[in-house]
């Protein structure tokens, strides 16, 4: 497994540039978030985790989120 990049706080626009920035260099591989310490996730946060996770699928990598709340996961569905 690869080293998990660790997400805290609230990933709403303010994060969405940010979040975009750290995750698109390293699409094509296997990408481990760890959303332990994340407490709300906005739309466009939302809209660049489908869009690394379509990323890395088409470069035969995968996206894999550790530790989501039960919150996230709620937002996520």
């Amino acid at each position: 497994m690869a080293d998990p990049i660790t997400l805290t706080g609230r990933l709403d626009l303010a994060a969405a540039g940010p979040l975009h920035a750290q995750l698109t260099p390293i699409t094509g591989t296997q990408v481990v978030l760890d959303m332990a310490g994340v407490t709300h996730i906005g739309a466009l946060c939302f809209q660049t985790l489908i869009a690394t996770a379509r990323a890395c699928a088409q470069d035969g990598g995968t996206l894999e989120i550790l530790h989501p709340s039960d919150q996230i996961i709620a937002q996520l569905k």
